[in-house]
């Protein structure tokens, strides 16, 4: 994960580019949206209102309210990062309040939407049919780990510096601590907070109240290249593109977002249960080295069960959402 990345200079150069302009946009528009109000121009300043007022309520939120806590958490991890924690039981959960968090609750304050249906806070069905779901996402994570770290390595591009220095330092904080503190901040709290900033509030932005299928096809594939920038390292761009995607797939097929928080959450797990098993010797050497993010290859046979894995749980996934759609009263939000 990027929680303290260092960008190369070319890359810290855009994102400061892209965060100040983002961040000068918001000024601007909100000064045009108090000289253009009328109470100001005609009434007089006793009519003034006290700040913005709010925006009207909406079902979702329009696509600019759903881009803008995205670019306000990218600017505030680029302004706040040479102040970060090194220690990484301090630094994740700073990332995530900074990054993440804050600026949705802000969003949420703010906007007045339907948060069931924009947020996605419905089951993915009940009983047995919630059950295929979840499950189905489950497989998703895991087999979605492996395959791109096998994708990664047969690149040959391998990692930086910066990329192996934090695979290092998640590796001591798995080693180090008990393992419930790297199930909670390593993939509990960033599969909740994001899944809800990204394939709740963007994503539903994104796609719209009416969205065809195109769009909400388009909504998938643009929410998870925000969240793949987010996440900084370039070289980790690929594979948190693919989560993204196939966290957005599944929210929107399931119409629920705990599949997609359930498949981000086993997909962050992988390296804690890989580094478990290595240290019963349950796994071969070159297996336990992608926890660590320092494999040469993967041992055989690895590969193809990843993408079976990956398969089936989308096939389950896709089961279960379409008994969904079939029942009246249980149809995903839109």
């Amino acid at each position: 994960r990027a929680e303290c990345a260092v960008l190369p200079v070319p890359g810290a150069v855009l994102l400061s580019l892209v965060s100040s302009a983002a961040l000068s946009w918001l000024l601007l528009k909100g000064t045009a949206l108090l000289l253009t109000d009328e109470d100001i121009l005609f009434r007089g300043p006793d009519a003034t209102p006290r700040g913005l007022g709010r925006p009207a309520p909406r079902r979702v939120p329009t696509v600019a309210q759903g881009c803008v806590p995205v670019a306000a958490g990218l600017a505030a991890v680029w302004y706040a990062q040479g102040i970060g924690p090194d220690d990484l039981l301090l630094a994740i959960p700073l990332h995530q309040a900074v990054a993440v968090v804050a600026p949705l609750v802000l969003a949420l304050v703010w906007q007045r939407v339907d948060l069931r249906a924009t947020l996605g806070l419905v089951a993915p069905g009940h009983g047995f049919r919630g059950g295929v779901a979840l499950g189905g996402a489950a497989l998703m994570g895991g087999g979605l780990f492996l395959l791109s770290a096998a994708l990664l390595l047969a690149s040959g591009s391998g990692i930086s510096d910066d990329a192996r220095n934090l695979s290092q330092r998640l590796l001591t904080l798995i080693r180090d601590r008990p393992w419930w503190v790297g199930a909670v901040l390593m993939a509990l709290l960033p599969a909740v907070a994001e899944e809800m900033l990204y394939r709740g509030w963007t994503l539903a932005a994104l796609t719209g109240e009416r969205p065809s299928r195109a769009r909400r096809t388009a909504a998938v594939v643009a929410q998870a290249a925000l969240f793949a920038v987010a996440h900084l390292l370039p070289e980790r761009m690929p594979a948190t593109f693919a989560l993204g995607l196939a966290t957005g797939a599944v929210r929107v097929a399931s119409g629920s977002l705990l599949p997609a928080i359930v498949l981000h959450a086993v997909h962050n797990a992988m390296p804690l249960a890989l580094v478990a098993l290595a240290g019963r010797g349950a796994l071969d050497g070159a297996l336990a080295e992608v926890a660590t993010g320092v494999a040469t290859r993967l041992p055989d046979g690895v590969t193809a069960a990843a993408a079976m894995a990956l398969a089936i749980g989308a096939v389950l996934v896709g089961l279960a959402a379409r008994r969904r759609g079939a029942s009246g009263d249980d149809r995903p939000h839109r």
